[in-house]
């Protein structure tokens, strides 16, 4: 039982996001297409309960080098990284959607990553 707990206080502690307060944040840091990006994070997480994947490194999009996950002191600096990989790669009007560039940009390997991003979003009830 007292693992049990652990486990939990150490999830609630470390982590601490929830789809609210992810969304505000994409907002508040300018990303583009919040939305989509929220349910990115959602996808790369497990609806951020994932025990073994890039969460436990603060790294809410699973992004990776050299075969490892990156680590962020927090989640919002990992939403911070992910600005700056957007305003770096990400040219609006080279794309009719953002869908369309991550699949352009080949952002995943599962191939029905655009469709689990799109059933994220038709389940999200996200505060504007």
């Amino acid at each position: 039982m007292k693992l049990i707990l652990y486990i939990l206080t150490i999830s609630t502690v470390c982590y601490g996001q929830t789809v609210d307060s992810v969304y505000q944040e994409l907002v508040k840091q300018g990303i583009k297409s919040p939305k989509i990006v929220l349910a990115q994070s959602i996808e790369e997480t497990g609806w951020y309960k994932c025990m073994n994947c890039s969460l436990s490194k603060n790294n809410i999009f699973g992004f990776w080098y050299k075969k490892k996950y990156l680590t962020f002191n927090s989640w919002q600096d990992s939403i911070a990284y992910y600005k700056r990989w957007q305003d770096r790669h990400y040219i609006e009007k080279d794309h009719k959607t953002y869908y369309d560039y991550l699949t352009w940009k080949g952002y995943a390997t599962n191939p029905k990553y655009i469709n689990n991003l799109k059933m994220i979003i038709k389940s999200l009830k996200v505060k504007n």
